[in-house]
């Protein structure tokens, strides 16, 4: 990784429950998911390594998991994957960060709501 200054790209969830969506097992598994991200980020960044962690969340995509759920605002694993890697190959520094899929960096701050 460092000699290819290696991005590593996770694929996350908001761990924040809302009144729709509140799936304990699945959010508290991604959870330590979104801190090893920021952990890591701080890491290669202190040490000045040339290796960029992120992690994504790519919004609904319909999979195996959700019984291929459909609707406006559900992605294909094609949609996601060209999301993602959008994400990965913009030329933006992302490291650490935990992205929503709009773009914005999810806020883990005392009080945030994201």
């Amino acid at each position: 990784m460092i000699k290819n200054a290696g991005k590593i790209v996770n694929v996350s969830v908001p761990i924040e429950p809302n009144a729709w969506w509140h799936p304990l097992a699945y959010q508290a598994a991604k959870a330590p998911l979104n801190v090893m991200t920021k952990d890591f980020g701080l890491e290669f960044t202190q040490q000045e390594l040339p290796v960029e962690i992120m992690a994504v969340m790519p919004g609904a995509v319909s999979t195996d998991l959700n019984n291929h759920i459909q609707g406006d605002f559900v992605k294909t694993s094609d949609e996601a994957g060209e999301l993602i890697a959008g994400f990965a190959t913009d030329g933006e520094n992302h490291n650490g960060q935990v992205i929503n899929f709009d773009g914005t960096v999810a806020d883990y701050s005392a009080g945030s709501n994201v």
